[in-house]
């Protein structure tokens, strides 16, 4: 019995194809103040803010076929301020 499900499960992960093997998280991650509820990643890969308790986590936006959703634009996000160039 056992052997029969570990085998329907390694099946049914190998017609998964590669979008099941992703890692689910971003290829980077927001800073802090990043504030909106979407974010894009460099990869063009969409991502939904969520999280309990002050705590946040970036989930996979999915299509209906339970594919990741991709092809975005990146999040434009507002670099840090560049330090002063002192003059000796």
């Amino acid at each position: 019995m056992i052997r029969t499900v570990l085998t329907a499960s390694a099946f049914a992960l190998a017609a998964a194809g590669p979008g099941a093997a992703q890692d689910g998280i971003p290829a980077e991650f927001p800073p802090e103040s990043y504030s909106a509820n979407q974010y894009v990643d460099s990869e063009g890969c969409a991502f939904i803010r969520a999280g309990i308790g002050g705590m946040t986590n970036w989930i996979p936006r999915m299509s209906r076929a339970r594919e990741p959703l991709c092809g975005f634009q990146p999040s434009r996000i507002a670099a840090a301020p560049a330090l002063p160039v002192v003059a000796d």
